[in-house]
């Protein structure tokens, strides 16, 4: 098979990394297509993303399988502004239903990019009732439906000879709604896969239903269904494909080899603390403060080693950190780094291994964690409201809704709780294993996800 996967950026190559091996493997081509505007002058983060491909020559003489890269085209015509105005419409539209009540920060980040006129549109009597908005996303749905299709985008998939294209994240800005529209226009099968837990819930609507959407679970595919109106039968929960390799990792540093890195006691426990990215907290350092404070007031967690590990996308703020010269307490990697290859995952999984709790306040890092063995806690504080109980995936994590997640709702609860962590019994699974089995690998702890999506994509590619 001969396939177009269509991303955004480079970054998400890691989320599929194990999806791309395996087509490789089985002898299909695989092309990356980075999208042009998005791509431009991130040569450097493309090359990071894109981890070890292309795949080893002699897997490639032996399966015929390959996996490579390339920018492609956005819409570029007269039409471009008048269909990425009204797709961010929509989307703000959506941040105004009753089902996102709460979601302060949601709406203020998707006001941003939309039309002035829409949003004071929005807010006027006969318009601003869950009805007369429902007619306002209609009426701007149907302008959308009638713009002609992108003819570079129609050129490019006519040249290509693809017999599938998978598409990521499609929800996340206008851009690639034009690629699903003009694949199904020429025949080609299209698939949207999903590349993390908040895509359906975070980051937009769809304007097209594809062929095939591959989620991690059942509450996914909730989503997928109830909040961008798919066809159930067209909705396939396979698991988080993005973590299938923490199952079988191993640590590549000993106890003492971390701890004489990072420059921390190897004689004390160690707590970590994975930062969130800009849009859940632009300048974490405050309140990491404020948590490393009520640490070093509680007796029994005064001396334990404080491990903090800045977000890959938001490391630049932890340039200059408030802990120079603080006693036990290190920021590792100084900047933070994306885990790419094989030795950014490992330092990433030794942290997080070598730790006796792990503390966050909204990231991916908590789900990690949680299929690592570590048990995660996080803290409700006022200045992170808006991205914590004002999200609909947070409340995932939360153990009322099968999630792994210890949450404090003041400091001095939270540091009880870590208390209590340091003294529980290692080989207590119970904590987490509702969530691996519902959230991480709904088809069994033994089933990795990738090869389940692999095989459904070769069917549909075969149609």
């Amino acid at each position: 098979m001969r396939i177009l996967f269509v991303m955004r950026h480079g970054g998400y190559v890691r989320n599929f990394e194990w999806v791309l091996r395996l087509l490789a493997e089985r002898g299909h081509t695989v092309e990356l297509g980075f999208e042009r505007g998005r791509a431009k002058g991130m040569a450097e983060r493309i090359e990071r993303g894109r981890g070890d491909f292309p795949l080893p020559d002699v897997l490639q003489e032996e399966t015929g399988g390959a996996v490579a890269h390339t920018l492609v085209p956005t819409r570029a015509d007269r039409l471009r502004g008048l269909a990425f105005g009204l797709r961010q419409s929509v989307g703000y539209l959506r941040y105004l239903s009753p089902a996102y009540r709460d979601a302060r920060k949601l709406r203020a980040r998707w006001a941003r990019g939309t039309p002035r006129f829409v949003v004071r549109l929005a807010r006027l009597p006969g318009l601003r009732t869950p009805a007369g908005r429902a007619a306002l996303e209609r009426a701007f749905r149907a302008l959308e439906r009638a713009l002609p299709r992108s003819a570079e985008i129609d050129a490019y998939l006519r040249r290509g000879g693809y017999d599938l294209v998978a598409i990521t994240p499609l929800v996340d800005g206008p851009s690639q709604h034009d690629w699903l529209r003009s694949a199904q226009a020429l025949g080609v099968p299209a698939a949207l896969c999903v590349a993390s837990w908040d895509n359906l819930t975070n980051k937009g609507v769809m304007f097209d239903r594809p062929d095939r959407t591959y989620v991690w679970n059942e509450i996914q595919r909730r989503e997928a269904v109830e909040l961008h109106g798919l066809d159930p039968g067209s909705v396939v929960a396979v698991g988080a494909y993005p973590f299938d390799h923490w199952f079988d990792w191993q640590p590549s540093r000993s106890r003492e080899e971390l701890y004489a890195e990072t420059g921390l006691d190897p004689a004390r426990p160690i707590l970590l603390y994975v930062c969130s990215s800009g849009f859940i907290a632009a300048d974490e350092r405050p309140v990491v403060v404020r948590w490393v404070e009520a640490l070093r007031a509680d007796p029994e967690l005064a001396e334990a080693g404080v491990l903090i590990r800045p977000h890959p996308t938001n490391g630049a703020t932890w340039a200059e950190h408030p802990f120079g010269g603080a006693a036990q307490v290190a920021v590792w990697p100084p900047v933070g780094e994306d885990p790419t290859d094989a030795d950014r995952r490992a330092g990433f999984y030794d942290s997080m291994f070598h730790a006796a709790a792990v503390v966050g306040a909204n990231t991916t890092a908590l789900i990690d964690a949680a299929i690592v063995g570590r048990r995660t806690f996080s803290v409700l504080l006022p200045e992170l409201r808006g991205a914590q109980e004002e999200t609909l995936h947070f409340h995932y994590l939360l153990p009322e809704n099968g999630g792994a997640l210890t949450v404090a709702g003041s400091l001095d609860e939270h540091v009880r709780q870590l208390r209590e962590a340091l003294h529980a019994d290692p080989r207590d699974d119970a904590w987490r294993t509702a969530f691996l089995e519902s959230f991480v690998r709904p088809r069994g702890l033994e089933q990795p996800a990738a090869p389940l999506l692999v095989d459904d994509l070769e069917r549909l590619g075969s149609r």
